[in-house]
């Protein structure tokens, strides 16, 4: 139900996919452009800190649980993100702060201090060891014992539990599953590119990919190993229109346009 109210504004966008993405709900297409779009580009530029910083969660959580391929939308944004740490440590006011160290710790990512942001969190500490309310000292307490919003499935919860009823905890003698399930393994796609009619010209790339990776992303791969794949696109409300491949535009005349087709085996 969640998902169906997100308003117009992207700004609400990151933190509805997340906590989708943590209930185990299947990604929306849509919505993964919609924040891919959010997040990059031009637009970045106005995006608040703390929004880059659960888009970085968000992407993060639907790489390790949907085998979504997010690498270059993650390496992008968390540069993006790592730029905005001040002089101070921190990434503005403590919130913030706790978001944007979260988002980083989650993606080992590189270009900030690290160490300069968790005392910037400490420096905000009251007389009596809070960090101001109750919800701020409970994120940084997470965060001080190297948690994020990634690790609120680890607590096991008992859905149709009775009022007074004690439920026996399961064991994991002892350790803590702090870590995401690693991702599926990869799969191989080969893609062939027929330019004419007969066709004149016939190329071929294998790509290693990650499971349920769209075509758009095998052509992004292909497109980096192979200059003949190398293509361009317009990013549309429900996804990438790409019009030009190998410098080959689309043209209404003569009725040449790029079709897809899906092969079980090799043509």
């Amino acid at each position: 139900m969640m998902r169906h109210r997100v308003a117009a504004d992207d700004s609400a966008l990151p933190s509805v996919e997340l906590a989708a993405c943590l209930a185990g709900a299947p990604h929306r297409r849509r919505n993964y452009l919609r924040l891919l779009t959010a997040v990059e580009g031009e637009r970045a530029a106005n995006v608040s800190t703390e929004t880059l910083a659960l888009a970085v969660l968000t992407l993060r959580c639907m790489e390790a649980r949907g085998g979504r391929r997010t690498e270059h939308h993650l390496t992008e944004t968390t540069r993006r993100l790592a730029g905005r740490q001040r002089a101070d440590g921190g990434f503005g006011d403590l919130q913030t702060t706790l978001l944007a160290h979260q988002a980083l710790t989650a993606v080992t990512a590189a270009g900030w201090d690290s160490a300069a942001s968790l005392r910037f969190i400490l420096s905000k500490r009251g007389e009596d060891g809070s960090l101001g309310d109750v919800r701020l000292t409970a994120a940084a307490i997470g965060v001080l014992g190297g948690k994020s919003l990634l690790h609120v499935t680890d607590t096991p919860c008992h859905r149709g539990q009775r009022v007074g009823e004690t439920a026996s905890l399961p064991s994991d003698g002892g350790r803590a599953n702090s870590e995401l399930p690693p991702p599926p393994p990869p799969i191989e796609v080969t893609l062939w590119l027929w330019i004419g009619s007969e066709p004149d010209l016939i190329y071929r790339q294998l790509v290693s990919v990650q499971q349920n990776a769209s075509v758009f992303e095998c052509l992004q791969l292909a497109a980096q190993l192979n200059k003949h794949f190398q293509f361009s696109s317009e990013l549309w409300p429900n996804g990438h229109y790409i019009h030009t491949i190998d410098g080959y535009r689309e043209r209404k005349e003569g009725y040449r346009f790029w079709l897809l087709y899906t092969l079980d085996s090799a043509p």
